[in-house]
């Protein structure tokens, strides 16, 4: 890949690169931390692109960011990464796909493979899968038996009509019947075109080895021709109308009232 263009920003003291692949990545050095980059990325989209199926699958990408990239397992990852820092994370909005993370000047580097390998290369070893999930299905029982996240997944359910459309607190047994091909899918669907992706790095960033690495990693994603925008036919609604609703859950005595407008 390359870059089409660099703009800088006086006022912010930042520069805007535009990526042959149709990504955009701001950058801005500070000094407030010698030792931290601090990354963000988003693109417009999120649940309206995918299937039902799919935005069900979204609720376990947390899952993804156990496992391994390329031909390695989730449990090899320690090791390659031993002494690196590289925290990367993804997750899905209503509207937005969203990236954030953070690395070190030392392993920036690093950590733009780690973008490239998890945007293109996840490793959704089955095994290892069903390992991954068998361990994060206690946590996923914990928050069905709290009230306060009940309340709150009960209340957004009611507020858009119940639609299928929207993702929810995870479940148990949802998460029982997840597959791996299942999760497969509903990434790659996510972030198989990051065309009009913008990302930002923020920290103490060398900018003169910056626009090569950014070349050489995040111009090389594969993405389609035309930028992802939003499915406007498939954007949850609320419902209108003077509403209320009665949920009751827990043995405390303790109440919540939500007002929206």
């Amino acid at each position: 890949g390359s870059i089409l263009k660099t703009e800088e920003n006086a006022e912010f003291g930042s520069k805007l690169y535009s990526l042959s692949n149709g990504i955009k990545v701001i950058s801005k050095k500070t000094d407030f931390k010698n030792d931290e980059i601090v990354f963000k990325g988003a693109q417009w989209g999120g649940l309206t692109n995918l299937s039902t199926k799919e935005i069900i699958a979204t609720k376990y990408f947390s899952l993804v960011n156990s496992l391994g990239v390329g031909s390695h397992k989730g449990a090899d990852m320690p090791k390659l990464l031993a002494g690196v820092q590289a925290n990367l994370n993804i997750f899905m909005t209503p509207y937005q796909l969203n990236l954030f993370g953070n690395t070190t000047p030392g392993d920036l580097e690093k950590y733009l493979q780690l973008i490239y390998l998890k945007m293109t290369r996840v490793n959704f070893d089955k095994e290892e899968f069903e390992g991954r999930k068998e361990g994060f299905s206690s946590q996923v029982g914990g928050l069905s038996k709290n009230p306060q996240f009940k309340f709150s997944d009960t209340l957004n359910k009611f507020r858009y009509n119940y639609s299928e459309r929207l993702a929810g607190i995870p479940a148990v047994e949802e998460l029982a019947a997840l597959s791996s091909n299942d999760l497969e899918a509903a990434y790659t669907t996510a972030t198989t075109n990051l065309n009009g992706a913008i990302f930002a790095f923020s920290g103490n960033i060398d900018e003169t080895k910056l626009p090569a690495l950014l070349e050489k990693y995040i111009a090389s994603i594969p993405t389609q021709t035309q930028p992802q925008v939003l499915n406007k036919q498939n954007i949850v609604k609320a419902i209108k109308g003077n509403n209320s609703f009665t949920f009751k859950a827990g043995k405390e005595n303790k109440s919540q009232i939500n007002h929206t407008y």
